[in-house]
Protein backbone atom coordinates (compact mmCIF):
# COMPACT_ATOMS: atom_id res chain seq x y z
CA UNK A 1 0.00 0.00 0.00
CA UNK A 2 1.83 3.49 -1.33
CA UNK A 3 1.15 5.89 1.80
CA UNK A 4 1.99 9.03 2.70
CA UNK A 5 5.03 8.06 4.34
CA UNK A 6 6.15 4.77 2.68
CA UNK A 7 9.09 6.39 1.68
CA UNK A 8 12.65 6.23 3.29
CA UNK A 9 12.67 8.68 6.36
CA UNK A 10 15.34 10.89 4.43
CA UNK A 11 13.25 11.10 1.72
CA UNK A 12 9.71 12.13 3.60
CA UNK A 13 12.18 14.67 5.22
CA UNK A 14 13.26 15.80 1.83
CA UNK A 15 9.20 15.68 0.69
CA UNK A 16 8.17 18.27 2.62
CA UNK A 17 11.90 20.82 2.75
CA UNK A 18 11.76 24.57 2.00
CA UNK A 19 14.28 25.06 -0.55
CA UNK A 20 13.89 28.68 -0.13
CA UNK A 21 14.10 29.24 3.27
CA UNK A 22 14.72 26.54 4.99
CA UNK A 23 13.04 24.40 7.28
CA UNK A 24 10.35 21.70 6.67
CA UNK A 25 6.83 22.36 5.48
CA UNK A 26 4.95 26.06 5.92
CA UNK A 27 4.13 28.22 8.40
CA UNK A 28 4.25 28.36 11.26
CA UNK A 29 7.90 26.90 10.94
CA UNK A 30 9.44 25.15 14.16
CA UNK A 31 13.56 24.08 13.85
CA UNK A 32 13.01 20.35 13.69
CA UNK A 33 16.38 20.24 15.22
CA UNK A 34 15.67 16.10 15.22
CA UNK A 35 15.47 16.05 11.69
CA UNK A 36 18.56 18.41 11.00
CA UNK A 37 20.53 15.90 12.78
CA UNK A 38 19.15 12.87 10.49
CA UNK A 39 20.17 14.79 8.16
CA UNK A 40 23.23 15.44 8.53
CA UNK A 41 23.86 11.52 9.93
CA UNK A 42 22.58 10.53 6.92
CA UNK A 43 25.35 12.86 4.75
CA UNK A 44 27.77 11.48 7.19
CA UNK A 45 27.32 7.51 6.63
CA UNK A 46 26.14 7.98 2.94
CA UNK A 47 27.89 10.75 1.56
CA UNK A 48 24.22 12.89 0.92
CA UNK A 49 24.88 15.70 0.22
CA UNK A 50 21.48 17.03 -0.51
CA UNK A 51 20.72 15.96 3.21
CA UNK A 52 24.04 18.59 4.25
CA UNK A 53 22.74 21.29 1.96
CA UNK A 54 19.05 21.08 3.23
CA UNK A 55 20.96 21.51 7.04
CA UNK A 56 22.96 24.26 5.97
CA UNK A 57 20.30 26.04 4.03
CA UNK A 58 17.86 25.67 8.00
CA UNK A 59 20.47 26.42 10.09
CA UNK A 60 21.38 29.70 8.41
CA UNK A 61 18.11 30.89 7.56
CA UNK A 62 16.87 30.70 11.12
CA UNK A 63 20.46 32.13 12.10
CA UNK A 64 19.82 35.16 9.93
CA UNK A 65 15.84 35.60 10.82
CA UNK A 66 14.06 36.59 13.47
CA UNK A 67 13.69 33.64 15.39
CA UNK A 68 17.30 33.71 16.19
CA UNK A 69 17.57 37.12 18.79
CA UNK A 70 20.50 38.76 16.98
CA UNK A 71 20.90 41.21 19.86
CA UNK A 72 20.16 39.03 23.61
CA UNK A 73 21.13 35.66 22.02
CA UNK A 74 19.27 32.70 21.78
CA UNK A 75 16.07 31.69 19.78
CA UNK A 76 12.47 31.65 19.86
CA UNK A 77 10.75 28.46 19.41
CA UNK A 78 9.42 28.52 16.72
CA UNK A 79 8.57 31.53 13.58
CA UNK A 80 4.96 32.08 12.55
CA UNK A 81 6.33 32.48 9.17
CA UNK A 82 7.69 30.64 6.23
CA UNK A 83 10.59 33.33 6.09
CA UNK A 84 12.10 32.92 9.75
CA UNK A 85 11.67 36.27 10.30
CA UNK A 86 8.56 36.80 13.18
CA UNK A 87 9.83 35.12 15.62
CA UNK A 88 7.03 33.58 18.64
CA UNK A 89 7.86 35.46 21.39
CA UNK A 90 9.55 33.64 24.28
CA UNK A 91 12.59 31.35 24.60
CA UNK A 92 12.89 27.52 26.24
CA UNK A 93 15.49 25.87 27.09
CA UNK A 94 15.27 22.54 25.56
CA UNK A 95 14.96 24.64 22.22
CA UNK A 96 18.27 26.41 22.97
CA UNK A 97 19.25 23.31 24.34
CA UNK A 98 18.75 21.14 21.09
CA UNK A 99 19.56 23.70 18.43
CA UNK A 100 23.15 23.94 20.15
CA UNK A 101 23.29 20.22 19.33
CA UNK A 102 22.37 20.87 15.86
CA UNK A 103 24.67 23.51 15.82
CA UNK A 104 27.27 21.66 16.82
CA UNK A 105 26.98 18.52 15.32
CA UNK A 106 27.02 20.95 11.79
CA UNK A 107 30.15 22.49 12.59
CA UNK A 108 31.54 18.91 13.12
CA UNK A 109 30.10 17.98 9.84
CA UNK A 110 31.27 21.47 7.90
CA UNK A 111 34.10 23.15 9.97
CA UNK A 112 32.46 26.22 10.04
CA UNK A 113 33.15 28.87 11.94
CA UNK A 114 29.60 30.33 11.25
CA UNK A 115 28.41 27.26 13.71
CA UNK A 116 30.29 27.20 16.32
CA UNK A 117 29.82 30.93 16.55
CA UNK A 118 26.11 30.59 17.05
CA UNK A 119 26.75 27.96 19.51
CA UNK A 120 28.94 30.13 21.80
CA UNK A 121 26.15 32.70 21.34
CA UNK A 122 23.31 30.51 22.20
CA UNK A 123 25.08 29.58 25.57
CA UNK A 124 26.01 32.76 26.86
CA UNK A 125 22.37 33.12 26.57
CA UNK A 126 21.34 30.42 28.55
CA UNK A 127 24.05 30.92 30.86
CA UNK A 128 23.30 34.50 31.67
CA UNK A 129 19.30 34.60 31.04
CA UNK A 130 18.14 31.53 32.00
CA UNK A 131 20.68 29.87 34.84
CA UNK A 132 20.38 30.51 38.58
CA UNK A 133 22.82 31.59 40.43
Amino acid sequence: MEGRFSKTPFANIQAVFDPTHGGFGIAPKFPSSMALSLLLRYHCTRVCNDGLDMVETTLKKMARGGVYDQLGGGFHPYSVDERWLVPHFEKMLYDNALLVWAYCEAFQVTGSDFYIRLVVEVLDYVVREMAQP
